[in-house]
C-alpha cells in the first residue's frame, strides 16, 4: 500500500515538472497593454487621414504671429501687448508650436512613406512624400537651416545635424519628382495596391492627377520663394547650381503636362465638421462650441485690406 502511494507521489510530481517546464515565460504575460501601440501594429492606411487633418489644424491656427508680422492681422486694442512678439524679445521656445507640430506632422508622414513603400502602395507612399515637401518647406521658409538628412533616426542620431536651406529645397524637387513617378506607376499607384485609398485621401478622394497637380503646385511654390532669395555661389544664371535651376525646374513641371491646381480646385480637407466638432480656425478664431466668442478671435483682427473694407487701399 506504502508502495502505491509513492508511486503515485512520483508521478504526481513528474506531472507537475513537465508541466512547469512546458510553460513559457510568455505564457503568463496577461498584462499587455491592447492600446499600446508600435510601428508594427499601427495600420499605415488609417496614419493618412489622421495626418491630413493635423497638416490642416496647423495650416489653420499656427501662423497667427507671423500674420501679425505681415501686417495682415493685427492686436485688439482692448488687451496689453504681447511683449515677446512686440518687442523682439525672444526666448528658446518663442512660437516652439509650429516647429514641434510640423516636425510631428512631418514624422507622421515618413513612417506613411516607409511603411507603404514597404507593401508597394505607392499612391499612399506619394501623397506622403508630397505633404512631408510641404512640411519640410514650410520649415525653411520659418527657420532656414533645419535638420532633415538625419531627421526621424530615432535614438539612432539623437543630435541630428542642421542642413541648408538650400540644400533642403533642392532635395524637395526630387521628392515631389519621385511622388509624381509613383502616382503615375500603374501598377504601384493602382487601387489594387491601394486599399481604401479613395476613403482615406481626406483632400482629393485618390484622384491621382489632382495630386500630380498639386505637387507641381508646390514646386511652383518653391521657386516662388527661391527666386526672391541668392544663394551664396554660382552666377546668376546657375545660381540654384545643379538639380534647382529656377528654368530647367519650370521646363520640368511643364513637360510633366499635368499643370496646376486651378480655379474651383482646391487641397482641403474636410473629415466632417459639424457644430460639435467644428473646423479648427473657425473654433479658434471666431466662435467656440459653446457659442461664445473664441478667445483668439477677439484678441487678434484683421486690417482693413483683409477684410475687404471699402477703404481699403
Amino acid at each position: 500500500m506504502r508502495l502505491i502511494k509513492i508511486k503515485h507521489a512520483i508521478l504526481a510530481t513528474s506531472l507537475a515538472a513537465l508541466v512547469v517546464m512546458g510553460c513559457k515565460k510568455d505564457d503568463f504575460a496577461i498584462n499587455t497593454q491592447p492600446d499600446s501601440v508600435t510601428a508594427s501594429t499601427v495600420d499605415f492606411k488609417a496614419v493618412l487621414p489622421a495626418s491630413l487633418v493635423a497638416t490642416g489644424n496647423i495650416m489653420a491656427t499656427n501662423w497667427s504671429v507671423l500674420q501679425k508680422w505681415m501686417g495682415y492681422w493685427a492686436r485688439s486694442g482692448s488687451y496689453q501687448d504681447p511683449t515677446d512678439e512686440e518687442s523682439y524679445d525672444f526666448t528658446n521656445d518663442f512660437q516652439v508650436g509650429i516647429w514641434n507640430n510640423l516636425y510631428a506632422n512631418a514624422n507622421n508622414y515618413n513612417f506613411l512613406q516607409n511603411a507603404a513603400n514597404a507593401r508597394g502602395a505607392g499612391f499612399y507612399e506619394a501623397v506622403a512624400r508630397i505633404m512631408k515637401a510641404q512640411d519640410f518647406q514650410m520649415l525653411v521658409d520659418v527657420y532656414g537651416n533645419v535638420p532633415y538628412s538625419e531627421a526621424f533616426k530615432g535614438g539612432s542620431i539623437r543630435t541630428p545635424k542642421y542642413d541648408e536651406d538650400q540644400d533642403i529645397y533642392k532635395d524637395l524637387f526630387r521628392q515631389l519628382d519621385t511622388a509624381i513617378s509613383l502616382l503615375k506607376d500603374p501598377v504601384l499607384g493602382s487601387s489594387d495596391n491601394n486599399p481604401s485609398i479613395a476613403t482615406n485621401d481626406l483632400v482629393f478622394q485618390g484622384n491621382a492627377t489632382n495630386w500630380i497637380k498639386y505637387a507641381n503646385s508646390l514646386k511652383l511654390r518653391l521657386l516662388m520663394h527661391m527666386g526672391n532669395t541668392t544663394f551664396t555661389g554660382g552666377t546668376e544664371a546657375n545660381k540654384f547650381v545643379a538639380g534647382a535651376n529656377e528654368v530647367a525646374e519650370m521646363a520640368k513641371i511643364t513637360a510633366e503636362g499635368s499643370g496646376f491646381l486651378g480655379a474651383g480646385l482646391n487641397a482641403h480637407v474636410n473629415p466632417g465638421y459639424t457644430s460639435d466638432k467644428p473646423n479648427p480656425y473657425f473654433n479658434t478664431f471666431v466662435q467656440t462650441i459653446s457659442g461664445a466668442q473664441a478667445a483668439s478671435g477677439d484678441f487678434i483682427k484683421a486690417n482693413a485690406y483683409a477684410v475687404g473694407s471699402p477703404n481699403a487701399p
